[in-house]
């Protein structure tokens, strides 16, 4: 069955999907809870999951929905969890350490993501992303 016209307007369709992080959100009112509150954590796994499973639905879809789910960041470990698994484990204190150099191919998915990422925020500036081996 064939796409209807109007989702085949990417303005709409950006539109669209960016709603889909306020409609799982909790609201205050009629006042969806921004995305930085703590509150909306447990939805916006949610989000995140439609928006993943929206990029694999359809061709047309795919680089819509990649470029909301990956406009706003917590923390850089998603990006981190991209490179290929034999590069790096996850220590016992949540922590990613690397077996190994990394490789310009490597970095391919990485950057493929990370040119998508408009906002990136961190909670806690103490924290340490990598374990030294």
């Amino acid at each position: 069955m064939p796409l209807h016209a109007c989702l085949l307007v990417e303005d709409i369709l950006r539109h669209i999907f960016s709603d889909i992080y306020y409609v799982s959100s909790p609201t205050e009112g009629d006042v969806p809870v921004h995305y930085w509150d703590r509150s909306s954590q447990p939805h916006r796994g949610v989000a995140r999951h439609s928006l993943a499973g929206l990029s694999r639905v359809c061709r047309f879809f795919k680089d819509i929905a990649l470029d909301v789910l990956w406009a706003e960041l917590e923390n850089l470990e998603p990006l981190f969890r991209c490179l290929p698994q034999d590069l790096w484990t996850e220590t016992g204190s949540q922590k990613l350490l690397m077996r190994r150099p990394v490789t310009k191919a490597d970095w391919s998915v990485f950057e493929r993501y990370a040119s998508r990422v408009q906002v990136l925020a961190v909670w806690d500036t103490g924290a340490r992303l990598f374990s030294e081996a």
